[in-house]
C-alpha cells in the first residue's frame, strides 16, 4: 500500500479516521501571565531589529524580528526606547501616493531608491501598472483567507489615513528583504492582539531575487506576509516558530506552483529531525517547520472557503482575543486540535518522520522534496545480532535506523525488536515502515507500555523485504512555560536528552 494515494491513504493504512475537524469551542481561560521581557532580552531583541532593518543581517527575518521589538519595548530604557520607536515607525516615501480598495491601501512612490516602476499599461487608469497588481493580489489574499474562517486584521485606527491596512512599496531587496509586516498598535498590559502594517519589495527586480518572477515573488511574500497580519489579530505575542511555519504553509496554499518555500526543507524537519520542532533560532529551521503542517493538512484535509481548515482551528485554539480564544500556546494548540480529531502529537510526529522517508509516496507534492536521512544497517546472516541504535532525543524530534536484510532469503526469516524508550508519558512513540521489494510500504505505530518498552517480530526475508525502518519519537511537551526560554511558551522543555534505544535480532522462526 503506498503512503498516500490518495491524501487520505496514511490515515486508512495507520488504522486512523479521516475525521473532520470541529471548531474550537473550548471555554476562554483566563491569559496566560505572558513573561515580560528582561532588558537583556529586549536590548538583544533592539539589535538584532537593527542589524535586520538596516540590511546588516540579511536571512533573519524582519517580522519576527520587529515583533520581538514591539512586544519588549517596556524593557527597554528611555534612549533606547526612542530607538525602537523610530525602527517600527511606519515607512516614510517620498512624494507618496496611495491607492485604496476597500480593507487595504497601497502606499508608493514614483521617485527615490523606493520608486515603483511608472509603466502605466494594463490597466491604463493613471496608477502603475506594479500598484494595480500589489492592489489585486492583497486583496485577492485578503478575499481567500476571510472567506476560508479567519478574521480580519485589526484596523488601524487611522494610522497613514484610514482604517484600511497600508502596505508600503520600498527597495526591500536592498536589505536582503522579501517584506515584512510588523505589529503597531500600543496595547495595555494583557491585551494580546494588534494592528499591523506590512511593507513589501517595490519591484522584486531579478538582480535582488534571482529565482521566480516578480509576480510571482510578490505573490508568495503578499500571502506569508498578509497571513502574520491576520495572525496578529489572533496574538501577535505568539510563539515565532509557529508565527513563521504557518505563514510558509499559507503561502504555499495559495500559490502552490511557485515552490518558493521549497528552500527551506532542507533546515527543517525533514533534513534535521534530530532538532525540536518548535526550534526557532537562527535560519530557517522555523520556516521549514511549514512541511509539518502540510502533513497534517494533506492528513486531515476538511476544507473550509477553498483552504484546510486545520489550520484556522489551530488559529483559534491560540486566540488571545480577550473573552474570545482559549490563548492557547503553540504547541498546546497543536495537541488540542489534534485531540479534537480522534488522534494525539506522539503518532503524527512519528508518521510524519516516516511521511519524509517516503515524500513522493506521501505527499501531492512529495516528487519535489528531499528525503530525511535514517541510519542504514546491513543485517546479514554472520550479523544477525547488529549493536542497538540508541539517541538522546530532544524534545519534538524523532531519529529513524533501517534494517536491510542481505542474503536472508529463508521464508521464515524474522527481525525481533525490542523497544527501551522513555516513559510514554515522556512523549515516547515508535514506528515500524515495513517496505517490501515490490515498492510497497507498509506502516504501523508500536505499542509501547507505560515504560516505553514493546517487543515486536516482523518478517525479514530479503526475497521479500527491502528493508525494515524503525523511527523513535520524543515528542515530549512539558515546559517552564514564560522563563524567556527559546522555545514554546517562551520557556523551556523539560523533556531534553532522553534515551531511546531499538535493539534488533534477526532470527529463524
Amino acid at each position: 500500500m503506498r503512503l498516500r494515494l490518495p491524501a487520505a491513504a496514511l490515515a486508512v493504512a495507520l488504522g486512523l479516521a479521516a475525521v473532520t475537524a470541529p471548531t474550537a469551542t473550548a471555554t476562554p481561560r483566563p491569559h496566560a501571565p505572558k513573561a515580560p521581557a528582561s532588558h537583556a532580552r529586549a536590548a538583544a531583541a533592539l539589535d538584532r531589529a537593527q542589524a535586520v532593518v538596516s540590511g546588516h543581517s540579511r536571512g533573519k527575518d524582519a517580522t519576527i524580528a520587529l515583533r520581538d521589538l514591539w512586544a519588549s519595548m517596556d524593557a527597554l530604557s528611555p534612549a533606547d526606547r526612542g530607538r525602537a520607536r523610530a525602527l517600527l515607525a511606519r515607512p516614510t516615501l517620498p512624494s507618496a501616493k496611495v491607492r485604496c480598495k476597500k480593507t487595504i491601501c497601497i502606499h508608493y512612490t514614483t521617485s527615490g531608491k523606493n520608486a515603483v516602476s511608472r509603466r502605466d499599461v494594463s490597466p491604463h487608469n493613471g496608477t502603475p501598472d506594479y500598484v494595480d497588481l500589489a492592489l489585486k493580489t492583497v486583496l485577492r489574499i485578503h478575499d481567500v483567507y476571510v472567506t476560508a474562517g479567519y478574521r480580519e486584521p485589526l484596523p488601524d485606527k487611522g494610522k497613514s489615513g484610514s482604517s484600511a491596512l497600508d502596505v508600503f512599496l520600498q527597495d526591500d531587496g536592498a536589505k536582503g528583504l522579501y517584506g515584512y509586516c510588523a505589529p503597531d498598535q500600543n496595547t495595555p498590559q494583557g491585551v494580546y492582539t494588534s494592528y499591523s502594517y506590512c511593507s513589501f519589495d517595490n519591484d522584486f527586480k531579478h538582480s535582488q531575487f534571482p529565482t521566480n518572477t516578480p509576480k510571482t515573488n510578490l505573490q508568495v511574500t503578499a500571502a506569508h506576509e498578509y497571513f502574520h497580519a491576520t495572525q496578529f489579530s489572533y496574538d501577535a505575542y505568539e510563539d515565532s516558530w509557529i508565527l513563521e511555519a504557518t505563514a510558509t504553509w499559507a503561502e504555499d496554499e495559495l500559490y502552490p506552483d511557485v515552490n518558493d518555500n521549497l528552500q527551506y526543507l532542507p533546515d527543517g524537519p525533514i533534513g534535521a529531525p534530530d532538532l525540536p520542532l518548535d526550534y526557532a533560532q537562527g535560519c530557517c529551521h522555523q520556516y521549514g517547520d511549514w512541511i509539518f503542517f502540510r502533513y497534517l493538512t494533506e492528513e486531515f484535509n476538511d476544507e473550509q472557503g477553498g483552504l484546510p481548515s486545520l489550520i484556522l482551528h489551530l488559529w483559534q485554539r491560540l486566540d488571545a482575543k480577550a473573552g474570545v480564544g482559549p490563548d492557547d500556546y503553540s504547541v498546546q494548540g497543536i495537541e488540542n486540535v489534534l485531540a479534537d480529531l480522534g488522534t494525539s502529537l506522539p503518532e503524527q510526529l512519528g508518521y510524519f518522520a516516516v511521511a519524509n522517508r517516503y515524500p513522493s509516496l506521501a505527499y501531492t507534492e512529495g516528487q519535489l522534496y528531499p528525503t530525511a536521512d535514517a541510519t542504514e544497517v546491513d543485517v546479514t546472516s554472520g550479523a544477525q545480532d547488529p549493536a542497538a541504535f540508541s539517541r538522546s532525543l530532544d524534545h519534538l524530534s524523532t531519529a529513524t535506523v533501517r534494517y536491510v536484510p542481505e542474503g536472508l532469503s529463508e521464508d521464515n526469516r524474522r527481525l525481533q525488536l525490542a523497544f527501551d524508550l522513555a516513559p510514554t508519558a515522556r512523549g515516547s512513540f515508535a514506528v515500524i515502515a515495513y517496505e517490501k521489494t515490490n515498492g510497497q510500504v507498509e506502516v504501523s505505530g508500536v505499542t509501547l507500555d507505560a515504560n516505553g518498552d514493546a517487543n515486536v517480530s516482523v518478517g525479514f526475508d530479503s526475497d521479500n523485504v527491502a528493508g525494515v525502518e524503525v523511527t523513535l519519537v520524543n515528542a515530549g511537551s512539558h515546559y517552564d512555560c514564560w522563563t524567556g526560554g527559546d522555545f514554546s511558551c517562551q520557556g523551556d522543555s523539560t523533556d531534553d536528552n532522553l534515551a531511546e534505544s531499538v535493539n534488533a535480532l534477526a532470527y529463524l522462526s
